[in-house]
């Protein structure tokens, strides 16, 4: 059964480590939608709202050899962005 361990991160899971020159762009347009979910966000008690979601990259995860079953299992949620060269 899943039950995650990391109930106020995010995982971040874009395709190709090969295109990073929107990773910048990327990484502000999810802090806005965060924010703009907070801001209308009802949370019920004892659940993180979204201003509390942290947002993590497989590729720094995978950069520090934290990609294993584990740990990806652990992430609240995960967001997978198709993205091809």
């Amino acid at each position: 059964s899943y039950f995650p361990r990391r109930i106020n991160d995010v995982l971040v899971w874009k395709n190709s480590n090969e295109c990073r020159q929107n990773q910048d762009s990327f990484d502000d347009l999810l802090a806005k939608a965060t924010e703009r979910l907070s801001a209308t966000y009802d949370a019920l008690p004892g659940n993180p709202t979204p201003k509390d979601l942290r947002f993590f990259h497989l590729r720094d995860l995978r950069a520090r050899n934290e990609s294993d079953y584990s740990t990806l299992a652990s992430f609240r949620a995960v967001i997978i962005m198709p993205y091809e060269v």
